[in-house]
């Protein structure tokens, strides 16, 4: 859904004048292909790993993040 001819199909089928939308009817004509199981299954092994380091390092950077806000939030008491 992020390459770009997908982005333009959708554009050119959304409609409004204020504002564009997509409509059920309109999105129900499109097609779409849908990969075999077995295919699904492969890419799911060979990419589940990396999709785990994401998730982990997502959380690690919410963590971090937390973590900077109380120091900062320390030192700013301290230095009053």
């Amino acid at each position: 859904m992020r390459r770009k001819e997908f982005q333009d199909i959708l554009i050119n089928i959304s409609s409004g004048t204020a504002q564009q939308n997509l409509s059920p009817i309109s999105l129900s004509n499109l097609s779409v292909l849908i990969p075999d199981r077995c295919i699904l299954d492969l890419f799911a092994k060979q990419y589940s790993s990396i999709f785990w380091k994401i998730t982990l390092t997502l959380q690690e950077n919410e963590l971090l993040k937390k973590m900077e806000n109380i120091l900062l939030s320390k030192l700013a008491t301290i230095e009053k």
